[in-house]
């Protein structure tokens, strides 16, 4: 495996690798998953939406030439994750995961309601975590791979009416970090994602977060611009994507100045 990995750093092709991506049917998950597919990558799929996975999956066998696989799952039923995650690993060998899946809400924390805050954890952090373990095992059995987590530009500033939301990508950014340490001398490498605000589908699931979108829309990204990022560093030891540039110096300035940067915060957030 470590040869491999160096073949991947070397070569722009992705010919011989498996990669799983979840959250796969929109957004990030299905920019990378087209790009890899496009490196000649064999991508499985994993997402909620049958008919836009099955439309990424076909976008990726047509970029491949070869065989994608799709799993419908809602990582919000860990029963179902389970059952899906034992059938990949018995039939394929995952040489890197893509953990992409998740969802936020935009509301007063003491206005959230606790099953949803429970069923946000369980898809954005839980599932995430039970899915890194057994592909991880893998991994370790075979020698090597590579762990992305997207994480969120939010789990290191907190704005106000994204408590819940801040607190899983926070969860996902120190588990990622921790886990990096830990898997390092087995030729694993753990990337986290932070990404400001991307033009997903995930702002069509934020209920009354359209004034929210209003705020942080001047650092909106293209999904295809971060998927690019992170296709590029695929079998690199690279600890964090961070982007844009303007919010990974705002977040070194908030964590340098807290107080001040609260304060900036409530002012941009209080309508």
């Amino acid at each position: 495996m470590q040869a491999l990995f160096s073949f991947v750093q070397a070569s722009p092709s992705l010919k011989g690798q498996t990669i799983l991506i979840t959250g796969a049917s929109s957004g990030i998950g299905e920019q990378i998953a087209k790009q890899v597919a496009a490196k000649e990558a064999t991508v499985i799929l994993i997402g909620r939406h049958h008919g836009r996975l099955r439309a990424v999956k076909e976008a990726c066998e047509q970029a491949s030439g070869h065989k994608a696989y799709m799993y419908q799952l809602d990582l919000a039923d860990i029963d179902q994750v389970d059952d899906v995650l034992s059938t990949i690993l018995d039939q394929h060998r995952v040489d890197v995961l893509m953990n992409n899946a998740g969802y936020g809400i935009t509301e007063l924390f003491v206005e959230n309601n606790y099953q949803d805050i429970e069923k946000l954890f369980q898809v954005n952090v839980l599932s995430l975590m039970y899915i890194t373990q057994q592909v991880a095992i893998q991994m370790l059995d075979h020698g090597g791979g590579h762990l992305f987590h997207t994480a969120s530009m939010a789990g290191k500033v907190a704005t106000p009416k994204t408590a819940v939301y801040s607190a899983t990508k926070a969860a996902v950014i120190a588990f990622s970090n921790a886990l990096r340490v830990e898997l390092a001398p087995y030729n694993i490498n753990v990337t986290t994602i932070n990404p400001g605000p991307v033009d997903t589908r995930f702002f069509e699931r934020i209920g009354s977060g359209q004034q929210y979108l209003e705020r942080v829309e001047r650092f909106m990204l293209s999904s295809e611009e971060v998927a690019s990022k992170v296709v590029a560093s695929i079998g690199h030891a690279k600890r964090e994507i961070t982007v844009p540039w303007s919010l990974k110096l705002g977040n070194a300035l908030y964590h340098l100045i807290p107080g001040v940067g609260d304060k900036i915060l409530q002012t941009l957030f209080s309508k």
